[in-house]
Formats: C-alpha cells, sequence, structure tokens
C-alpha cells in the first residue's frame, strides 16, 4: 500500500488502492493554446507536483501503476513515469487539461470512470488541483526528484515521551551485547549491567526486527514506513558506520535473519515478499513470492539452505534459500502466523500466531519439496502467540502472548511447563541469551526485563495459576483425595455426599490396562446429582469420560429412545459443533422441537431451513450445538443415518414399528452445554435408591502421572445471567438498530425470564418488556429515535436501566443486566427507512401514540412534537401502532414498505434470521434463495408469517432489520397468538 499526507487540509487519509488509469484507447481531441498573458498569470499560482500532485498520484494511483506494476503499461511512481505515458499513449497533454486522459478518466469522459463508484473517488477540489497543474503546463520538479520516503512523510516535530517502546531485541554471538530497537533508534547495551555501549540512529522509522552476523562484527536492522517502503541497514559494530542501506520492499519490513554462514540474509515485508539478499554486497538475489499477505517473521534453517516464512494468510512456507523454489506451504494453522523457529538440531519447525496455538512440524524437506508433517498443535495463549524462541540447546522454547503472558515449553513433547507472572504491559519483542539461560523482554512502556528460563517448578517466579470458579453447593463440600487401588467396585473410594475430589489417571505398578478411577456415593430416588470432571480446566492432558454404574459395575440406564422417522443428511456432514445448519433427507416431515439422533449423539432441531440450499438450525450458543440426554458432540458424515427419536418413560412397552430403539447410559465424554471445553459433565437422576458408582477415566484410555483431575459431586443449583449484547447503539432519526439480550441458563434452569427497559432519552423507545421463552436463551430487541428526537444528553445517553426476572424454586429473582451504553442520535439520515404494516391501507390503528414504549420516566412534554404517522405517509413522526392475530397452525400475510433516502440498490433483509423477536415457531415462510429482499425498482414487499401449530397463546412484538446499508430496523409491531 502506499500512503501519504492528504494534498487538502482537513481530508481524511485513507489506505485503500485504486485503480485510476485503464487501457481504453481514445482520441484525444485539439484544444486552443492558452495566452500568453493567461500562461504567464496562471504559472503565477500553479500548483506543485512535490507538495499537491505527487501526493494525489501515491493516495489514488501509485498502487497500481508502479514501476513494479504498470496497469496498462503505465507507471505514475515518477514525474519521468508519468511523463512516458502507458499503452495508449500520453496521460498529460500540457496546458489542456480536458484533452489530458488522466483527468478525463476522474471525469467520467473516458468509460469505465474510474475509481469504481463504490471506492473512495478524489474531491472535486483533488480534480481542480489536477486540472490546474495541467494547465499550467504540468511541470515537474526542479532537479532530481525527491526521495519516495521524505516526499511523503510530514515534518512533525513529536511529542515529548518518558518512554519509548521497545520493538526489537538481539543477543551478540558472544553474549556481551544487547541491541534494543525502538523508533528509529538502536542502542547496544551491555548485557549485564544494561549500560548503553552506542547508538545507532536515524533509521527510517520504528525498528521491527534486528540480528547479529555470526561473527557479531555487523548488525542488520529492519525498519521501513507503513505503505510505502522498507530499509534494511547493516552497521559496522566495530566503528558504527553504515555498510549498506538497502531498500527494495514497497512496505513496511517485518523481519530479518542471516543464514548461519553469514552470507545471506532474508527480509518478509507487508508488501507479501521475501527478498534472499548476498549480505557482503547488499545484492538482491531472489524475490519469493507466493504469499498473498503480509510476511511476518523469516527463519533460516541451521543449515541455512532452507528459509521459513509466516505469513498472515495463514500459512508458513518453505523455501530452498539458493534457487527459490517453493519446498512446502504449511497449511494446518487457522488464523495469521506471526512467529517461525527452526529447531537448532534442525529436526522440526515451531510456528504460531493469532489461532493461540503452538504447532510443531516434522522438518524433512531439506533438499527438495516434501510434506513436512505436524507433530503437535497445543494450546498455547488465549490470544494470539507473538513470538517464539528457541534455546540454543534445542531442549526449551519460550512463547510470548498478547496477553502480557510467558510460558516456557519442553520441545520434547511440545510440553508446557512453567507460566511466568503477567507482565506490567503488553511485551513487544524477546530474545533468548546465547547461554540458552536466560531470556529478556521488551515492553511497550519502553521498560527491560531479564528472566531465568525455567526448568522446573522452583523457579524464582510465581506461575498463574488458571482462574476457576467454584460452583455453588446446598451443603458443606468435602475435600477428597484419591487413593489407589480404586479401579474395581469393590475398592472403590467413597464419597459421603457433596465433594471435591483430587486426583490422577495414573497406572499403579503391576497394572496392565489403563486406569480408571471408581467412587462410591449414595442416592434416593428422583434426588438428581450433577457431577463434572475437571481436567483441561487446570491445563492437564487427560480427557475426562463419565459413567454412572451401579455396583456390580454395570451401566445405569438412563432413557431409552425409539426412533420416529428415519433420516440421512444430505449435501454434507457437520463436524462436532455445527449448530446453525444440518441439512435431512425428508425434513419437510420434521418440526421444531424434535430430537435427532446421529451416532449415538441427541440434538435438538431449532429452526426450519429457510429455503432448498439451507438445513435446519439446532439448539445451542453462537459457537456450539447442544445436546441432549448426556450425550457427547460428534462429527458426522454426509449420507450418515439418522432418526427423529421419542423418549420412553421408564417400563413403557415397545411397539416394534421396523425402527431401531437406542438405549442410552448415562455417559458423557464432553459437556452437552459446551461450557468445559472437553472436560464431562453428567446430570444424574437416581432411578431408585441405592448406591452407584462413578467411573472416571480418559476418553482414549490413556494414563499417565500427569493425567490429573478434579471430580465434583453436587447438587443442583437452578440460576440464570443475562448478558447485552450490541450495546452502545448509533439510531438515525425516524429508525431503529437491533440489539441481543442472551441468558446463561445454569444447572437445568428452563423457565422463562422477563427482561424490562427503562429510562431511555426523550425520543427514544424500545420494545420492553421482552420475553426469553422458556427453554431458550435469546431475544432480540429494538431500540428506535423518533424523527425529530433531540440529541441526548450525556447523563441521558447512559443512564438507560435494565433488569431481568425470573422464577426459581417459586422465588421471584430480580438480576441487573449491563445497559444499553452510550446512546447516540446519528447525524446523518439513514439510506432507507423500513415498516411492517398491513395489506389493508385503511386498517384502524391503535390509539397508543408510541408503541412499545416503557419509558415511564419521560415527562409527557418531552415526547416527540411532530403529528403521529398514517396509514398514507407512515413514515412521518411516530409510526401508526399496528397490530395482527396469527393462529396456529394459519399462514398471515404483512406488508415491508420501504422509502429510500438516495440509492436504488437491492434491500436485504436477512435469510433465516429475518423477522426478529418472533414468537419460536413462528416464522418468516418465503424467504427464498437470496433472503428478504427489496429490489431497486420496488418500494414494498409482502412476506408470509407461519404458525405452527402447537404455538401457545402469546402477544410478542417483532421486527425486521436491513443486513446493508446500516443496518437499520423497522418499528416494532404486536403479534397476537390466539387460538381459532
Amino acid at each position: 500500500m502506499l500512503l501519504c499526507p492528504p494534498p487538502i487540509a482537513n481530508r481524511p487519509d485513507s489506505t485503500a488502492i485504486f485503480l485510476i488509469l485503464v487501457g481504453v484507447g481514445l482520441a484525444i481531441p485539439a484544444a486552443p493554446a492558452a495566452s500568453e498573458e493567461a500562461a504567464s498569470e496562471e504559472a503565477m499560482t500553479a500548483p506543485s507536483y512535490i507538495t499537491d500532485i505527487a501526493p494525489l498520484l501515491n493516495t489514488y494511483c501509485v498502487g497500481c501503476h508502479n514501476a513494479d506494476s504498470p496497469e496498462g503499461g503505465l507507471s505514475l511512481e515518477s514525474y519521468n513515469d508519468l511523463q512516458q505515458g502507458g499503452e495508449h499513449g500520453r496521460v498529460i497533454v500540457n496546458q489542456q487539461p480536458e484533452a489530458s486522459r488522466l483527468l478525463r478518466v476522474l471525469l467520467g469522459d473516458v468509460e469505465p470512470r474510474m475509481p469504481p463508484e463504490d471506492q473512495l473517488q478524489p474531491t472535486p477540489e483533488e480534480i481542480e488541483l489536477l486540472r490546474a497543474w495541467i494547465s499550467s503546463g504540468a511541470k515537474g520538479p526542479d532537479g532530481q526528484e525527491p526521495d519516495r520516503a521524505n516526499l511523503l512523510i510530514p515534518k512533525i516535530k513529536p511529542v515529548a515521551a518518558e518512554c519509548r517502546p521497545v520493538t526489537a531485541l538481539g543477543y551478540s554471538p558472544d553474549g556481551k551485547i544487547l541491541a534494543v530497537g525502538r523508533f528509529r533508534d538502536v542502542q547496544l547495551l551491555t548485557a549485564q549491567q544494561l549500560e548503553v555501549v552506542t547508538e545507532l540512529k536515524e533509521h527510517l522509522g520504528k525498528v521491527t526486527d534486528l540480528c547479529f552476523t555470526p561473527d557479531g562484527r555487523q548488525l542488520v536492522v529492519a525498519s521501513g514506513i507503513a505503505g510505502l517502503t522498507g530499509e534494511v541497514v547493516v552497521w559496522d559494530i566495530q566503528t558504527g558506520k553504515k555498510l549498506h542501506a538497502l531498500r527494495a520492499h514497497r512496505d513496511l519490513i517485518e523481519a530479518v535473519d542471516i543464514s548461519p554462514d553469514g552470507q545471506l540474509m532474508a527480509t518478509g515485508s507487508y508488501d507479501h515478499t521475501a527478498i534472499l539478499w548476498k549480505l557482503p554486497t547488499g545484492e538482491i538475489l531472489k524475490t519469493l513470492q507466493g504469499h498473498n499477505q503480509a510476511i511476518y517473521d523469516v527463519a533460516f534453517s541451521p543449515q541455512g539452505n532452507v528459509l521459513a516464512t509466516a505469513s498472515g494468510d495463514t500459512t508458513i512456507k518453505l523455501w530452498n534459500a539458493t534457487t527459490g523454489q517453493r519446498l512446502d506451504t504449511l497449511s494446518q494453522p487457522l488464523e495469521e502466523q506471526y512467529t517461525v523457529e527452526f529447531s537448532p538440531d534442525g529436526r522440526s519447525i515451531l510456528g504460531g500466531g493469532a489461532d493461540n496455538r503452538l504447532r510443531m512440524w516434522q522438518f524433512v524437506s531439506h533438499d527438495g519439496p516434501q510434506i513436512n508433517p505436524l507433530i503437535y498443535a497445543r494450546f498455547a495463549h488465549e490470544v494470539a502467540i507473538a513470538k517464539i524462541a528457541v534455546t540454543p540447546d534445542g531442549q526449551r522454547a519460550v512463547s510470548v502472548g498478547d496477553d502480557r503472558v510467558m510460558k516456557s515449553w519442553t520441545l520434547d513433547g511440545l510440553t508446557e511447563s512453567y507460566v511466568y507472572n503477567v507482565q506490567p504491559d503488553r511485551i513487544a519483542a524477546m530474545a533468548i541469551s546465547p547461554g540458552g539461560r536466560k531470556f529478556v523482554v521488551g515492553r511497550f512502556d519502553g521498560t527491560l526485563d531479564r528472566f531465568d528460563i525455567a526448568e522446573e517448578e522452583g523457579s524464582s517466579q510465581t506461575p498463574v495459576a488458571p482462574v476457576q470458579t467454584q460452583p455453588a453447593l446446598t451443603g458443606p463440600m468435602e475435600d477428597v483425595t484419591e487413593l489407589e487401588p480404586n479401579n474395581q467396585p469393590a475398592t472403590a473410594t467413597p464419597l459421603g455426599g457433596a465433594s471435591k475430589v483430587v486426583g490422577a489417571i495414573a497406572r499403579q505398578q503391576g497394572q496392565s490396562t489403563a486406569d480408571v478411577d471408581l467412587f462410591r456415593f449414595s442416592a434416593t430416588e428422583g434426588d438428581q446429582w450433577i457431577i463434572e470432571a475437571r481436567a483441561q480446566q487446570i491445563k492437564s492432558p487427560l480427557d475426562t469420560h463419565l459413567a454412572i454404574l451401579d455396583t456390580a459395575g454395570e451401566p445405569v440406564v438412563q432413557t431409552v429412545l425409539q426412533a420416529v422417522r428415519d433420516s440421512y443428511i444430505t449435501y454434507r456432514g457437520v463436524n462436532s459443533k455445527t449448530r446453525n445448519e444440518i441439512r435431512l433427507h425428508n425434513w419437510e416431515e420434521m418440526t421444531l422441537n424434535e430430537y435427532l439422533y446421529v451416532g449415538g449423539e441427541v440434538m435438538r432441531l431449532h429452526t426450519y431451513p429457510y429455503g432448498p440450499d439451507s438445513g435446519f438450525g439446532l439448539y445451542g450458543t453462537p459457537q456450539a450445538r447442544y445436546t441432549y440426554f448426556n450425550t457427547t458432540g460428534f462429527s458426522h458424515a454426509i449420507h450418515e443415518p439418522c432418526y427423529i427419536v421419542e423418549a420412553l418413560p421408564p417400563g413403557a412397552t415397545i411397539v416394534s414399528s421396523g425402527l431401531p430403539v437406542f438405549t442410552l447410559y448415562y455417559t458423557n465424554d464432553d459437556d452437552p452445554r459446551r461450557k468445559n471445553g472437553t472436560d464431562s459433565r453428567l446430570v444424574f437422576t437416581a432411578p431408585a435408591d441405592g448406591e452407584y458408582l462413578i467411573r472416571l477415566r480418559d476418553a482414549r484410555r490413556w494414563d499417565g502421572p500427569d493425567y490429573q483431575y478434579e471430580l465434583i459431586l453436587r447438587t443442583p443449583e437452578p440460576d440464570f445471567q443475562v448478558t447485552l449484547e450490541n450495546d452502545n447503539p448509533k439510531i438515525g432519526p425516524g429508525s431503529g438498530q437491533k440489539f441481543t439480550l442472551r441468558a446463561n441458563r445454569i444447572d437445568g434452569f428452563n423457565g422463562p425470564i422477563r427482561i424490562d427497559i427503562a429510562n431511555l432519552p426523550p425520543g427514544f423507545s424500545v420494545n420492553s418488556p421482552l420475553m426469553i421463552e422458556a427453554g431458550h436463551d435469546e431475544a432480540r430487541a429494538v431500540i428506535n429515535a423518533a424523527f425529530d428526537a433531540p440529541t441526548p444528553t450525556e447523563n441521558q445517553a447512559k443512564a438507560t436501566k435494565v433488569i431481568a426476572t425470573a422464577q426459581l424454586d417459586g422465588q421471584e429473582v430480580i438480576k441487573s443486566v449491563n445497559n444499553l451504553g452510550t446512546i447516540t442520535l446519528d447525524t446523518e439520515t439513514p439510506q432507507v427507512f423500513a415498516r411492517v404494516l398491513p395489506l389493508n391501507t385503511n386498517q384502524t390503528p391503535n390509539t397508543n401514540p408510541n408503541p412499545g414504549s416503557q419509558n415511564k420516566d419521560v415527562p409527557p412534554e418531552t415526547e416527540p412534537s411532530e403529528t403521529q404517522g398514517s396509514p398514507q405517509d407512515p413514515f412521518k413522526g411516530f409510526p401508526q401502532p399496528v397490530e395482527f392475530t396469527i393462529h396456529p397452525g394459519e399462514t398471515i400475510a404483512v406488508r415491508l414498505s420501504i422509502k429510500r433516502n438516495g440509492g436504488e440498490e437491492v434491500i436485504q433483509f436477512g435469510k433465516g434470521e429475518a423477522g426478529h423477536n418472533l414468537p419460536h415457531g413462528v416464522y418468516v415462510d418465503n424467504i427464498g434463495l437470496n433472503g428478504v429482499v427489496v429490489m431497486p425498482d420496488s418500494s414494498e414487499r409482502v412476506v408470509y408469517i407461519t404458525a405452527d401449530d402447537w404455538v401457545t397463546e402469546q402477544t410478542r412484538t417483532f421486527f425486521f432489520a436491513t443486513t446493508n446499508l446500516g443496518n437499520q430496523a423497522t418499528w416494532p409491531v404486536t403479534l397476537h397468538v390466539r387460538q381459532k
């Protein structure tokens, strides 16, 4: 990208790259020459190429029309390039702006007009500036054209700062000098006392990376200017002189490395390329192209014959450092890769980035293209991994995360060995000493700190303990330590009631099979117990599996499921978490809330397919689907058989229908509500008085001393929490914005939750109260602003109050919910207004002038003064209140009416989620392949709404919202579900 200061005062910068000129050949008409008098007068006020025209061209044109990639054979990177023109000749005719192709493309006289309509356009002032420059003779710079970096960087006096962030670190090979990179400067410090020896100044910008040559005589420093150019400077350490200042990248250089023999240097840049240089001479040997995003790190193999590059395109690539041949692409990462390292023995490669995983690959492509297999992928940090480094002996590594956390790892098995204290500021740079016993970090607050590389527990730093939430209990919880042997029913560890057990799945001496642990407890018929295993939550490698057994060691039956309809998965399979789509054969015979049995897992149908190119939505969170009857989520293949099932009561007589019957036992691998990752959770209801066993094992039948766990046995404590999402709304006059209220249901609480919202600013309304339906996790709401709503004061904008109310054990429980944040009245008129109206425009409206408003604190004089809308003009004042009635099993029609404020594009109202906050089982029934849309030549759309025949009587408000044009929401309307 190419950026420059704006040529017009107060015009915002843009990082976009636009194609201004295209190869369309047109004849250039002649134009009368300007008089000498006019030319003389114009020359006195002629724009400058240096200060006015070059920044304009660099902002809009040079991204595509440059010396490296001249679209249409045209480069506008320099004045000389501009004068040479492109494939279709000259683009500037001196003193004849209307005949100059450059100006004609901007004005639309040459088709197609550029930039494209959906891209940022040059301002009229900029076009006039270009016209004036051409009219004055299109004069270039006097003498040699200035360096691009100096040309495009404004001379701004820096503001003094108390600290300067550390952005790069590196040790000299002998470990005596530590190089510290900051903005434009590098300090050379004594490694022990951290005293400044010398400073290397005037780098091009922020120092992003640095490293010493193997002999320690030279230091290479990478820097640059974002969007413009990159620079690497080679310094002589003894004399403090620059040996080379090399520029070839078209953007900031992010990383630099030197081959072990000191002959090659590699740089990686934000411009998506890596360059191999001959270090002694500064000669470019190869430019490596293949990434389609920024390159954030580069590393030579210990032999120096292979280069690894880590990129924002989610891959790490390996290259032959002599020929530039690509050897392999490590494509397993899911997000950007920021750091890459080879192990010192050359056997493995480590990489990390934004997907939180630390990965290790076996390095086999030394001499030619080969697949380098993935060995390990470990969850390392809760946020992106910024840097990894390996000790010279290859035994350990250190990782740094953007969460200010540092970790030590043992490379044998890639296991986490130590967590350091959370740092006071984000870590921007890290380096391991040549001795391999210490590492140093530099922070954004400008500070340096040194740490021992922890080899085992007991180091001077305190590890960070994982934060655990203790569940609520009805009584005191007994602490129990697991005692071996307890892998047989007769030796099961006894539990007196609510208990917390600490133990490990570890094989004892002489034990030939994988370890299991058994625990005995007593229960009364109908008693409900919750059994939770914690392993992943305490960073244990154990993948827990729970089961309830009888005293003979046999599994306890939970329920029997009888298949009532058969089907199979069509189009494509689903992974273990997908919740928003499963496509089923013969889906038309299925209905919402039915249970679907697939390969040992039970799901529940939540929403219908919205058309032929969609599938059922399943109950769950936005991240993963729920499972039922304590089953565990699995991946399922296309064409896998599945069944709609019904749970039979205990002792029920099974009448054979030719479809299978499935017996489910009390077992679980992963938490059915997906709150605890791979940790197990069982809800057990005792079928009879007696004693029962809890069996805990590894799901893979693995074990070991480090396979530790915590086992919790407790009674349920039903509860709930509600969170408001999409806060801080910005609402246009006469329009609305949607937001979501999401419930976290705890320990089986499934009752309805009422949400009340009050203290809205004058002129604003919301469809409160809202109801999160029983068994559901969310409700959608809309906040609207009247056409004449006044701008809220600072206090009014933040004063909303949101509370949630529900019945728990017969008692009303009220809980506070985070509010709407800061409510802002948009100063710009929305691009589109939408209303939900009846098909019959003569319908008599209700008398309430402000439907859905529950803002009892707004005095009458603060209500909007503009008149209420009417069926003839629903886009004026408050809209007419509209109510609809629907009967179970019925379909009704409503009208989406549109008023455009400029533009004639398609207006989209979504697909499966069109019709927000409709009662469960009431849905938009004519969505189509492209969703609910209003075409450019239309101002309305008829929408059909259907209620399933099992929907109960209720009253709710619902609304529609666009998915484009600023997500404008309609005013809410009322829907009554009534029995006939």
